[in-house]
């Protein structure tokens, strides 16, 4: 902890410099797990501790801006043996290093051009342009290039995603969002093109405490091994040949300090040659904030997959949450959350036969802001774990939680 402060305190103090603007914040995210055991110190099996410190800079009247996000299991700094190397080394993967330089608008074209080099081995590159066609209407094109340095370069390990989008509001319908595009590699012409995609979304007001919200998603594969995205229905990554979804949700606000929302959804893909499913469900939502400081919630799934073939079975998935949350000001810059969260999963329910898992998160977060450009956070959750099935449900492990941030900006 005290080397998170540290770094932050000295980055802080390089960047926090006349003429720019920004952020620089250290944090620290810890985890342990303990599973079913005899006592308390035979179940501990593993700890999980990470230090980073994250910035964004921006220089004014440049459109020049710099950021980072470095990841550190231990962070070795102002050692007797520490090296440029030493540090390199304790940087996790998923860290990142950028540079943004936005150009000067030429008759009403805005663009950018970014660089990202992350420390799992990957070099981005990504250039924007985009043009007010519409007075609330933008449109524009988005290439964004990616090099594999981890392995001897090819034409295979460069790979390419162009797209066209639109984004804004017209007339009546708002929040419109579409963009349709393809990704590729290098390699001969027959095999180059990845897969392509299509996503659009638009909201329409029908009346004035009702909101209707319709998504469209597709993905393709031509020569990818597979594409991906985030099932509607768990939110487990779905793997597969191809996949679209379909979305209509209706938030209504007409009840006193109450907000009411359904989702309907139907996401269909293609596992393989001969394995097809259909994903479909609800997700009924509901928002309480009638007492003052008390935010009531509850988010839930009700659906199923059905695998479509002869001899296909139709399995039901199950979601059910609650969650309470109160905020308490102890002073003017102090503020303690304390919070409650809920949530039993009953998925491959097919007949009597289901697989069940629940948790339970208690959590407290705290927020200490002793001057407007500095703010430290933290807090705290033990995440309570049972599993089983329709035979029987048991205790499965608990994982404690912990973060811990520091945030400075200028």
């Amino acid at each position: 902890m005290k080397k998170t402060l540290l770094l932050t305190s000295l980055v802080a103090s390089m960047v926090a410099m006349a003429g720019t603007t920004g952020s620089v914040e250290g944090y620290s995210e810890n985890k342990t797990t303990y599973e079913k055991g005899s006592d308390f110190l035979t179940g501990l099996k593993t700890t999980e501790s990470t230090f980073g410190v994250k910035t964004e800079v921006k220089v004014k009247d440049s459109g020049f801006s710099f950021g980072a996000d470095l990841k550190a299991k231990e962070l070795k700094l102002f050692n007797a043996a520490t090296t440029v190397d030493t540090v390199l080394t304790n940087v996790k993967s998923n860290s990142n290093v950028w540079a943004k330089y936005e150009l000067p608008e030429l008759k009403g074209v805005k663009s950018y051009v970014k660089a990202t080099y992350e420390t799992a081995g990957t070099l981005k590159g990504e250039a924007d342009a985009s043009y007010k066609v519409l007075e609330n209407i933008t449109a524009g094109v988005n290439s964004e290039t990616s090099v594999d340095l981890k392995a001897v370069l090819g034409a295979d390990k460069i790979t390419s995603t162009h797209k066209v989008y639109v984004k804004g509001d017209y007339s009546v319908v708002k929040g419109i969002e579409g963009e349709l595009g393809f990704s590729h590699n290098y390699t001969k012409p027959s095999t180059s093109v990845q897969s392509v995609f299509l996503n659009a979304k638009a909201s329409y007001d029908v009346m004035k405490d009702l909101k209707l919200t319709g998504k469209v998603n597709f993905k393709h594969k031509i020569n990818a091994e597979k594409v991906e995205e985030d099932s509607l229905l768990t939110g487990d990554k779905i793997k597969a040949d191809y996949l679209h979804s379909y979305l209509v949700s209706g938030v209504y606000t007409g009840v006193k300090a109450t907000e009411l929302k359904l989702d309907a959804f139907i996401e269909h893909y293609q596992k393989d040659a001969s394995e097809y499913a259909l994903n479909f469900g609800f997700k009924p939502e509901v928002k309480y904030t009638g007492v003052e400081n008390l935010v009531l919630s509850s988010k839930n799934v009700l659906g199923g997959t059905a695998e479509i073939k002869a001899d296909g079975t139709t399995k039901g998935y199950a979601k059910l949450n609650a969650n309470a949350e109160y905020t308490y000001k102890a002073t003017d810059k102090v503020s303690v959350k304390p919070s409650l969260d809920v949530t039993a999963k009953f998925s491959e329910i097919e007949g009597t036969k289901f697989k069940a898992a629940l948790e339970i998160t208690p959590k407290v977060a705290v927020e200490y802001k002793p001057v407007e450009s500095l703010t430290l956070s933290g807090d705290v959750a033990p995440v309570v774990k049972f599993s089983g099935n329709q035979a029987g449900f048991d205790y499965t492990n608990t994982t404690v939680k912990s973060n811990f941030n520091v945030k400075y900006t200028w």
